[in-house]
């Protein structure tokens, strides 16, 4: 028998009442015993014994066009190829340094690989398309990063240095699709793009004048503002945390999930970290059939889950899965496929899927003004065995920023369990 584990740190107004109030809810599900492969010698402990260094940081940050880019995949199975479309403000010549980002001994990255030079130049700027607000880069390759069969999946930094010392940097995922028996841990890629504002659009922000003040498509061919809004303020602790631990790990993106639920069969764990807040309907629906095969599931954090969007093809060169669509609430009048069951809405919302909380028990209900202390609730539950926790108990500052509870809307699956009840200030 295995167990559905739906743990999220979720928070709620301090005007709800008092039985209404969830921070960590705990569904533990029956399901049919599937046997599962007995992992391999585990890459990650041996990874992370490997000399580490902090100099994967930014000493001399660019700006802007004086030298960024973007790869042309979310991520890639260790040994493939991937390439990297480059801009300066001028004719530069570029070295790079390939870090992978995990624990080592507190410092965060390991050096993999350097090159260069590499010539770059000045690359335009798209226009936002007047329909959607797409802004959408067709910059060349300018190199291919080939992957080595030997690297252990992860998240990788490649670090750009331009010769007069300007730095940028580009993310991306290697897999290790082989790999069995492990803890899949999703980098939340379609939320990082949801709120990349390069180009002037965003799914927040719009700079041509649409309705509802945001773009409907964003493009992964595009680099991102700040990447310390995504990877460094959500991801890293618990990358850094969990390899510390020896957890044996492989990682994946969004993009991944949407292609079905291969990426989970024979996998022991799905873990959802941080601000995972755009899925496809694809992605769910994967994630669904894998606790039917006997993965567990474990959402680390509040608001997933809470947008259904879709993946289409680039459309300047037709590549798959990279354009997110959302129409949020200008859905229903302006989604061409707002009569199916792709339309870009909250999951919440009317229509034919049920509401996130049939999956993960809770559902994202506001935004704290302030952080919280996390109440200690249910102590009995295993989850608190050996923490000494104590019902009322309380952790300072854990809750926020922002927040799920329980709702008695039909669809919370039997079972919950409610391990946290807090009050917190919303706006």
């Amino acid at each position: 028998m295995f167990r559905a584990l739906h743990f999220r740190l979720a928070l709620v107004p301090a005007a709800m009442p008092a039985a209404a109030l969830s921070a960590v809810a705990l569904l533990a599900v029956a399901w049919p015993a599937v046997a599962l492969p007995a992992a391999a010698a585990n890459p990650i402990v041996a990874e992370n014994a490997l000399p580490g260094t902090t100099a994967w940081r930014l000493s001399a940050a660019a700006r802007g066009a004086q030298l960024e880019g973007y790869a042309d995949a979310t991520s890639v199975n260790h040994g493939a190829p991937i390439g990297m479309h480059l801009r300066t403000d001028g004719q530069h010549t570029v070295h790079w340094s390939l870090y992978r980002l995990g624990y080592y001994r507190g410092l965060g990255g390991r050096l993999i690989e350097s090159g260069g030079p590499v010539g770059v130049g000045p690359q335009p700027t798209p226009a936002a398309r007047r329909s959607t607000g797409l802004v959408e880069c067709h910059w060349p390759v300018s190199f291919i990063l080939q992957t080595q069969p030997s690297w252990v999946s992860g998240f990788y930094l490649l670090k750009l240095t331009r010769e007069d010392g300007l730095q940028n940097h580009v993310i991306f995922v290697v897999r290790a699709d082989e790999r069995k028996g492990a803890a899949v841990f999703q980098a939340s890629v379609t939320t990082w793009q949801a709120y990349n504002s390069w180009g002037g659009e965003s799914l927040y922000v719009d700079s041509i004048g649409l309705r509802g003040g945001h773009a409907r498509e964003v493009s992964f061919n595009r680099p991102y503002v700040d990447l310390s809004n995504n990877y460094v303020m959500f991801e890293q602790y618990a990358v850094m945390r969990l390899e510390s631990r020896g957890y044996d790990l492989v990682y994946v993106t969004n993009v991944d999930m949407e292609k079905g639920e291969a990426q989970l069969q024979g996998q022991r764990l799905f873990l959802s970290v941080a601000h995972d807040e755009y899925w496809t309907r694809n992605e769910r629906r994967a994630v669904e059939a894998a606790v039917g095969q006997g993965v567990s599931l474990a959402f680390l954090s509040a608001n997933t889950a809470y947008w259904q969007i879709r993946l289409e093809p680039s459309r300047v060169d037709g590549t798959p899965s990279r354009t997110e669509v959302s129409y949020k609430d200008e859905a229903p009048a302006e989604d061409p496929l707002a009569h199916t069951n792709l339309i870009t809405r909250r999951w919440r919302d009317p229509g034919p899927d049920a509401p996130e909380n049939e999956l993960l028990g809770v559902m994202s209900s506001a935004w704290e003004a302030v952080d919280s202390p996390f109440v200690v609730r249910g102590a009995q539950s295993w989850v608190y065995q050996g923490t000494g926790l104590r019902d009322g108990d309380t952790l300072p500052l854990l809750v926020g920023y922002e927040s799920d509870r329980t709702f008695d809307n039909g669809w919370a699956p039997t079972g919950l369990t409610v391990l946290s009840s807090d009050p917190v200030i919303d706006h």
